[in-house]
């Protein structure tokens, strides 16, 4: 219904309940907006009305392409996203993901390791668990059976990022704009306490 949500029930027995909620979301309304764009465009380009274009029915984009930004405090955290809509869409049909090997490449390892003889609390092993670095942005372009990894943000349907990462790249755009966030319809924050700290004053800035 896409009303705005803050959920607080968030733990260690739901956390990937949660991220398959939000992934079933975001490539439902990528995928959804894009089929809207390709029908809508066929008929425009069939039609011999001069003034269809006009009708507000067609006006299907924004500025720019993205439409859904998800951000997540460290790298492992943004594998299982990738993980989870790789799960999700191969439902239907296996998709091809490419760019993969180098997503596992920078996306994993770098683990913590955790002394057996003073255990830490079971929330805080699961949160740290995998690669920790908080500091990265990912494109993700979707296609009929296909996820496209590491996109140009001008032409991605999904930005994957950091808070860090993000902020860092408003501040010190590659190309002098940041005119890829205008046409966000949805944001998706996950796990908000580790965002509170690490730096708010990132999430302020974005």
């Amino acid at each position: 219904s896409y009303k705005d949500l803050y959920f607080t029930q968030r733990s260690l027995n739901n956390d990937d309940e949660i991220r398959k909620t939000y992934c079933i979301h975001a490539l439902n309304h990528a995928l959804k907006a894009q089929n809207l764009i390709n029908s809508n465009s066929l008929k425009l380009a069939n039609s011999s009305e001069p003034n269809l274009a006009d009708d507000d029915s067609f006006r299907d984009q924004g500025f720019v392409r993205p439409k859904v930004l998800i951000l997540v405090p460290f790298r492992e955290s943004a594998f299982r996203v990738v993980e989870m809509m790789k799960e999700l869409l191969a439902k239907k049909e296996k998709p091809r993901v490419l760019n993969y090997q180098r997503f596992v490449d920078e996306y994993t390892g770098s683990n913590l390791s955790f002394p057996k003889i003073k255990r830490k609390p079971e929330d805080y092993e699961k949160t740290f668990a995998g690669n920790t670095d908080d500091n990265f942005r990912i494109g993700i372009s979707l296609k009929r059976n296909c996820i496209k990894l590491y996109t140009a943000f001008s032409s991605t349907d999904i930005i994957l990022a950091s808070p860090l990462g993000l902020r860092m790249l408003i501040e010190t755009p590659e190309d002098n704009t940041v005119d890829f966030l205008s046409s966000i319809e949805i944001l998706i924050l996950d796990q908000l306490d580790v965002f509170v700290m690490q730096n708010w004053d990132h999430m302020l800035k974005i």
